[in-house]
């Protein structure tokens, strides 16, 4: 293996003939795109060698776009929502068609939650990355080696794991499925940067029916939680989640019934790992409580009486 690393663009060299497929993936200052600049685009043409574009200020890079938006190219990704996003954004261009490994895990690995590239990786190719650097400054100009294995890690892999997907996609006759949830990634990374980043506008009996209750992410927890003055209930959750669906009922009653002493959110943890990281959140439900933006109360799992631990915790 072999690690390439270039500034602003990639060399008209370095791009082979014919290609029919990419690998891609992406390194940022944090997971806001208009706070976190993007600041790596890895690339693998699946030769067993990685190619790091590295960036400050310019975005032009010809030379990269040009095959990004090439229609005859494959982009895969691991986690395409995020990756197809922050280049759309600093690039101004859509890297399509794509494959996301993640999505399609999802939709063939039914009997487990854990769709990481890690994991992937273990089961499907008997292969054991290392993730140490995943929470590192990528904006530095040098590089550490171990960040560059790190980087060129996260694109050596995806065409064979796409191999083991697309076979099992085809298994259990859900690759038309799959290429349909493809297609549909620039909607919804449109529905991400319009507020709909944590919300089921397709789901008739969520939470989100309830004008009572808020959904909060990464990129509005800060304003909504954190800076709120008074109580907040927090309700860290995931659609895959039983125990935090079978929650859901008595989080709306408590929406209703303590309305105007406590303020009710529900943050969706799936895409999102800033603030979970930030408050400790290692297992659902996680159910905080914040007052003017501290965390006063924690409940892990499920939880008889609701109302009753909340109204303990606020009383004065």
């Amino acid at each position: 293996m072999r690690i390439f690393i270039y500034k602003d663009d990639l060399p008209a060299s370095a791009i082979p003939n014919d290609i029919k497929s990419i690998a891609v993936d992406t390194e940022a200052m944090g997971l806001l795109h208009s706070r976190d600049r993007l600041c790596l685009v890895q690339l693998s043409f699946n030769d067993g060698n990685a190619h790091l574009v590295q960036f400050k200020n310019d975005y032009t890079a010809p030379n990269l776009r040009k095959i990004l938006e090439d229609k005859n190219i494959t982009k895969i990704f691991h986690f395409a929502r995020f990756d197809v996003s922050i280049i759309h954004y600093y690039l101004q261009t859509w890297a399509l068609p794509c494959y996301c490994t993640k999505i399609a895990s999802r939709l063939v690995r039914t009997y487990t939650d854990n769709h990481s590239l890690k994991e992937l990786c273990l089961e499907l190719l008997d292969i054991k990355l290392n993730k140490q650097q995943q929470s590192s400054d990528w904006g530095n100009e040098n590089l550490t080696d171990k960040q560059k294995s790190y980087a060129a890690s996260d694109v050596l892999y995806l065409h064979k794991i796409k191999e083991k997907l697309d076979l099992m996609l085809e298994r259990e006759n859900r690759k038309e499925l799959a290429e349909k949830c493809f297609e549909f990634l620039p909607t919804r990374i449109e529905l991400d940067s319009m507020g709909w980043g944590s919300v089921d506008i397709f789901n008739h009996h969520m939470y989100f029916m309830s004008d009572d209750i808020k959904a909060v992410n990464d990129q509005n927890f800060e304003s909504e939680v954190a800076n709120h003055k008074g109580f907040v209930l927090v309700d860290f959750w995931a659609e895959w989640c039983g125990p935090c669906k079978s929650l859901m009922p008595r989080i709306e009653q408590l929406a209703e019934d303590r309305k105007g002493k406590i303020k009710i959110c529900k943050f969706d943890i799936d895409g999102e790992t800033e603030v979970p990281s930030k408050y400790g959140v290692q297992s659902i439900p996680t159910l905080i409580i914040f007052q003017d933006g501290k965390e006063i109360a924690r409940k892990i799992g499920a939880i008889n009486d609701l109302h009753s631990w909340v109204d303990s915790e606020i009383s004065e």
